[in-house]
């Protein structure tokens, strides 16, 4: 693969790695930072008295020493940075992330995407834009029965209630509560992505924060609807222009209309990724059980 040559703006004194990126020192101060993928600057630090610069591919760390002091570079975890793109809706960001970090060869690869497509599901349904967040639920492995509640008061009577937290992905874990032993703390239990640190079971798990409780789709529009329009007075920050399917009248009966056709909208993004996955929702083994069953 042809990579774009790196154009350093200063001399360089030293240089360090640590993936995904590539860190180059000026004599003095200056500490430049590339991506290793695409060669993009994304980063200046000011390091005083900059000498020379070491890697340390098992910690993670690349460490930059002047003439009296050694400083430890720690790159921002890469859930933390996923959290914030996605809660920012910025998905095409999030997807260059992840790119950054599991390359086309990466046996992880296919498993992080997945999760990333269930991820920007739920921030797009977090701002009612339910289309497009079907469209990503449909590229990943979506707790089906952790959504279908809500819509519980159109389900049958007898229908399994889901979990009140969507079941994580294989290999994440929720972070031990302070009552939990410590030598569970440290060495996880079989399956569970126990070789991770405590540290980074907790970023993993944060990443799933933000996926909302069920509770009935018009109270979840209705309330999000209202937070959506007082966020700009809270924060002191421009509205940005709505969306159009989010845009909130302020009267009372503009909103009840605003909610019923964001129902509509979830509707029938529901049922388009229903008939999609109605495989799933048989259960495993059942499809085949069926096609069985009506050749014999």
């Amino acid at each position: 693969v042809q990579k774009n040559t790196i154009q350093w703006p200063r001399g360089l004194c030293c240089l360090g790695t640590s993936t995904p990126f590539v860190f180059g020192g000026a004599l003095g101060r200056e500490l430049e930072v590339y991506s290793v993928r695409d060669q993009k600057h994304c980063q200046t630090m000011t390091v005083d008295g900059l000498r020379c610069l070491s890697g340390s591919e098992g910690s993670g760390r690349t460490f930059a020493a002047s003439e009296f002091s050694v400083f430890a570079i720690a790159p921002v975890p890469y859930e933390s940075q996923l959290q914030k793109l996605l809660l920012s809706l910025r998905i095409p960001d999030a997807l260059e992330l992840l790119n950054a970090n599991f390359g086309p060869d990466d046996p992880q690869r296919e498993t992080e995407l997945r999760k990333l497509h269930m991820l920007a599901g739920w921030s797009w349904f977090v701002d009612l834009q339910f289309p497009v967040a079907f469209q990503h639920f449909g590229l990943s492995d979506t707790d089906i029965q952790h959504l279908l509640e809500f819509w519980r008061e159109w389900l049958p009577p007898n229908f399994p209630k889901g979990p009140n937290r969507p079941r994580l992905p294989k290999g994440v874990v929720r972070p031990f509560s302070s009552s939990s032993s410590s030598s569970a703390t440290e060495k996880g239990k079989e399956g569970d992505g126990g070789g991770d640190s405590p540290t980074t079971k907790r970023n993993k798990a944060a990443l799933f924060d933000f996926i909302p409780s069920p509770e009935p789709l018009r109270d979840f529009v209705t309330r999000r609807l209202a937070e959506k329009q007082r966020a700009p007075k809270e924060t002191g920050a421009a509205p940005e222009k709505p969306l159009k399917s989010s845009a909130g009248p302020t009267s009372m009966e503009g909103l009840s209309a605003s909610v019923a056709a964001l129902e509509d909208l979830a509707n029938s993004s529901l049922a388009t990724f229903l008939l999609k996955e109605r495989a799933a929702l048989m259960g495993p083994g059942r499809g085949h059980q069926r096609e069985k069953e009506g050749s014999s």
